[in-house]
């Protein structure tokens, strides 16, 4: 989640990008890729991912069946939305990244901060961890 105060002013979002580290494969194939976006009112994030978004906000902007994952150039991996999200410029940002790992070892390392509180959830398996 990303909060009010970080993002500034109203935009339109037309993509994502990660920035790899090199601490393992630098690819990955994530099949069943959805990337969803949404508000949230709280500041920190619950246990139930659905539940974090204000109601009827949560958008799908990005579905792959099998999205092939590699750093371009700078190592950073980008993705163009198939729908741009609009924010308004008012209320915190959830991004959601989702993908089934099946039996494969999908992991793909990038760069991550210590926010201080409960900002980023993951779950494996279908709970949260």
């Amino acid at each position: 989640m990303v909060l009010e105060e970080e993002i500034g002013s109203a935009f339109e979002i037309q993509s994502v990008a990660w920035h790899w580290l090199p601490i393992e494969e630098s690819f990955a194939t994530c099949d069943g890729f959805e990337l969803h976006m949404g508000y949230c009112t709280a500041d920190e994030l619950g246990d139930s991912f659905d539940d974090n978004y204000d109601a009827g906000t949560k958008t799908l902007v990005y579905s792959n069946s099998s999205l092939y994952v590699t750093p371009g150039s700078g190592d950073w991996t980008t993705i163009d939305l198939a729908t741009p999200f609009w924010y308004n410029g008012s209320g915190n940002l959830i991004i959601e990244v989702e993908w089934d790992n099946g039996t494969e070892d999908n992991s793909y390392y990038c760069g991550e901060w210590n926010t201080g509180s409960t900002r980023c959830l993951k779950s494996e398996d279908g709970g949260p961890a």
